[in-house]
This record gives C-alpha cells, sequence and structure tokens, in this order.
C-alpha cells in the first residue's frame, strides 16, 4: 500500500488546511442537527446534507485550488484531479467492495434480527420519525436516496474529499480516523434520537469502524468506487430492516 503526504506546506499554511478540513468535519454534524433535530425536517435534511455540504463545500475547495495552481502553473483538472478524490476504476476495489458490501449487509441485517427487543422502542421510534415528518409515504423515495445517492455523496464527502485534505498534510492513519469520526458525528445524533443514548452510541460504533474500513479501501486502491458499492450493499441491509421492523410503526399518510 503506497501512502503520499505533501511535506512541502509551511507550519502556518499546514495548520491552516488541517483547521479548515476539521471544520470540514464539523459542518455536516451541526447542519444534520439543525435541520433534522431542531427543524424537523428530513427532507430539507437531506437536500442541505447532499447538496449543501457534500457537493458545494468540495466544488468550492476545487475552484478555489484550481485557481490556485493555474497561477502557478501546476495542473490540477482532470486525471490528477480525479486521482486525488479517488475517482479511478479498480476492479480489485470492485470485488472487495461487493465482498465486503455483502458481509456489512448481512451483519446489520442479523444483528437487528438478533437484539431489536431491546433495540427497538416502538413508541419512541414512532414519535421521532412522526416528529421528522416521516410516514409511510415516505417509503419508496426514503428506499431511493439511501441506495442510489447516499453512499455516492457520503463516500465523495468523507473518503473523496475529507481524506484528500487530510493527506496533504497528516498521516494516512490519522487522516482516516479523523474522518471517520466526522463520519460517525451525525449517524451518533439520529441513532441516538431514534434508539436512545446507549443503543444509539452501540449502533454508532460499527459506522465508525466501516468509514475505517472505506478509508483504508480507498487509499489501498487508489479508488473510491469499492467503498461506493460496499456502502451501497450495506445501506440495502439498513432499508431491508426498515421494512421488516420499522416501516409498519410508521403512521398512514395524512
Amino acid at each position: 500500500m503506497t501512502f503520499v503526504m505533501n511535506v512541502s506546506l509551511p507550519k502556518h499554511d499546514t495548520l491552516n488546511r488541517n483547521i479548515l478540513t476539521l471544520l470540514c468535519c464539523l459542518v455536516p454534524p451541526a447542519c444534520i442537527y439543525l435541520c433534522l433535530i431542531v427543524l424537523g425536517s428530513a427532507a430539507l435534511t437531506f437536500l442541505v446534507f447532499y447538496l449543501g455540504i457534500c457537493t458545494l463545500i468540495p466544488a468550492a475547495d476545487g475552484l478555489i485550488n484550481h485557481r490556485s495552481h493555474r497561477r502557478s502553473r501546476h495542473r490540477f483538472m482532470g486525471r490528477t484531479f480525479r486521482m486525488h478524490l479517488g475517482l479511478v476504476y479498480s476492479p480489485r476495489a470492485l470485488g472487495e467492495g461487493i465482498l465486503s458490501g455483502a458481509v456489512f449487509a448481512g451483519a446489520v441485517i442479523a444483528f437487528f434480527t438478533l437484539l431489536r427487543e431491546s433495540l427497538i422502542d416502538e413508541e419512541r421510534l414512532r414519535a421521532v420519525l412522526t416528529n421528522w415528518n416521516i410516514d409511510r409515504s415516505a417509503a419508496l423515495p426514503l428506499f431511493f436516496v439511501m441506495i442510489l445517492a447516499n453512499p455516492i455523496f457520503e463516500e465523495f464527502y468523507w473518503r473523496g474529499f475529507i481524506i484528500h485534505r487530510f493527506r496533504g498534510t497528516l498521516r494516512p492513519p490519522l487522516g482516516m480516523i479523523l474522518s471517520s469520526m466526522g463520519y460517525t458525528s451525525y449517524h451518533l445524533i439520529t441513532a441516538g434520537f431514534l434508539f436512545g443514548p446507549i443503543s444509539g452510541l452501540l449502533l454508532s460504533l460499527p459506522v465508525f469502524f466501516a468509514g475505517l474500513f472505506w478509508g483504508r479501501m480507498r487509499l489501498r486502491n487508489e479508488s473510491l468506487f469499492g467503498g461506493i458499492l460496499s456502502h451501497l450493499l450495506a445501506d440495502a441491509g439498513i432499508m431491508a430492516v426498515y421494512a421488516l421492523y420499522i416501516a409498519d410503526l410508521l403512521p398512514a399518510p395524512g
């Protein structure tokens, strides 16, 4: 496994870059807490997270860096830029993604099947989902969002954009840990409200280790696509749990 770390930046530039990257890790949980917990809108949460955070923040960073590199006559766009963000095809990554994703999906379903009695408080879950404006009519849109959009946007942001920024100034293991902590933070918020603080913490631990796994996969293969596929299958397992144990708890639309 080959890791590259840029050590040519002056110390103050390195510090500034790390601070900005850490802020990019804090923005998602803050926005999700505001949109979902305070405002109680799942639709607004998805919109702000996917388009406002996962898309606009990397786009703004890329534009700023493109102008900087153009002034210094270094090539930024094209294949080099795609490689930085892991947008490179890798057959090995796809194979690892399928295998690991199937394991993750099976583990999620088995975990909830065995522990659903202690994890799911039906009254609490129903009240929280109702407060977020999620009813049975949301089942199909939620399925497509979680399966088709969520893996792509989350992997691009956390294992593409964030890991790339940390990779320029920190050793890869530390960058992976910080990225995974940011990724886990808003899962801890949502799981804590849905299932209670203790169960939320328990459910967030696998999220953290999955983030580490996908980060390592991304760096080892220089590709995001294996992580996206693995993430997609893991989310399919989550949606299977939703269909089996949660959907019937939701109120009818209207």
